[in-house]
């Protein structure tokens, strides 16, 4: 589809909300569903979501 140049978001996460939301990822199953589905995918997901959660003090398996 046309994206008329568009390559930013059209709006800012504030990262204490991707915080939250990689936790209750985690913390939901829902990383194992995706792992289920796509595991590169899954390892990508982890990398970023671990370090996020690791900055903010929670440690996550």
């Amino acid at each position: 589809p046309e994206t008329m140049h568009t390559t930013s978001m059209s709006w800012d996460v504030d990262d204490k909300t991707l915080t939250e939301l990689y936790l209750i990822w985690h913390l939901t199953g829902v990383m194992d569903m995706i792992k289920a589905i796509d595991e590169g995918l899954h390892m990508i997901l982890v990398d970023v979501m671990e370090e996020k959660l690791e900055e903010a003090g929670y440690h996550v398996n």
